[in-house]
């Protein structure tokens, strides 16, 4: 690969850990001599994003795992993509940089198979796909990383971007093989299949207390468009209110500044929880 050439970066993200991977990649496309074009897959109000430039020469996508597989929001998006017309004189299919960031570094699944096998029937080439472990966000479920821990995560897991983006640029393969030891096969695939019929659902468990201060910020900031401000049936402030459209990408709820966002409280307990929100990552203020 030579200078002069253009890549196009799309990534999803919820609180930031694919943006900052996406950003590290476009920065080595950069420092190359490329001409890096970088935007979100989802803006709130325009639950697509824009496809790969149709010259880019190569392209970079990022993206979390959701149980061990895409999100929707990505699955639709690159499903969606237009495909890449061969070349002219028969030439090699658009190689692409698949990246996919989780909370566990046996956290990929069928995440990465399947944005590749994807990607393959619209004309282009997965010729370097990697899992990057970063701060884990499921905070109403899960612990998550302090302030100093989540940094560190981070910073390792951009460096690793950066090796990757060297190694694609330099003409290195690498395929990123399915991976279920976090869980073992038979959970796993339970995991994988609940969450593909919950997700429909899960919006219905989010909801504010009475730290909510009406600020509208989790509005704002949805990368779907999928909470709106709403007042109550016996009224008083505006609260969020959730809709079928959510991702469960967890950004209102690590990003509420007075963290009154919860989801199934009585079970998960996750307001005893740290929040993270990636240095840098500051949607919808």
């Amino acid at each position: 690969m030579t200078e002069g050439k253009k890549a196009s970066v799309r990534y999803f993200t919820g609180t930031g850990n694919s943006f900052l991977v996406a950003r590290a990649c476009a920065a080595i496309f950069e420092k190359a001599g490329w001409k890096a074009d970088i935007e979100p897959i989802a803006e709130a109000g325009a639950p697509r994003g824009s496809a790969p430039l149709e010259d880019a020469d190569a392209a970079c996508f990022a993206f979390p795992v959701y149980s061990l597989d895409l999100p929707r929001i990505v699955r639709s998006y690159l499903e969606k993509l237009p495909p890449r017309l061969p070349a002219a004189g028969g030439a090699a299919a658009t190689p692409a940089l698949v990246i996919a960031t989780g909370g566990s570094p046996d956290d990929c699944g069928w995440s990465l198979i399947g944005a590749a096998g994807i990607l393959r029937g619209k004309g282009y080439d997965p010729a370097y796909t990697d899992l990057i472990q970063m701060p884990n966000n499921w905070g109403a479920f899960m612990p998550v990383p302090g302030a100093e821990e989540g940094k560190a995560l981070a910073s390792a897991g951009e460096e690793r971007a950066r090796v990757a983006a060297r190694a694609f640029l330099s003409g290195e393969r690498r395929e990123h093989e399915l991976n279920l030891a976090l869980f073992g096969p038979i959970v796993s695939r339970l995991l994988r299949s609940g969450f593909k019929l919950g997700v429909k659902r899960m919006w219905r468990f989010y909801s504010s207390t009475d730290a909510c201060t009406g600020c509208g910020l989790c509005t704002r900031s949805c990368p779907v468009g999928a909470i709106e401000m709403a007042v109550g049936k016996r009224g008083g402030k505006p609260r969020p209110r959730w809709s079928a459209g959510c991702e469960q990408c967890m950004r209102c709820f690590n990003l509420c500044p007075t963290r009154a966002i919860v989801q199934l409280e009585s079970i998960g307990h996750g307001s005893k929880r740290d929040r993270w929100i990636a240095p840098e990552f500051k949607p919808g203020n």
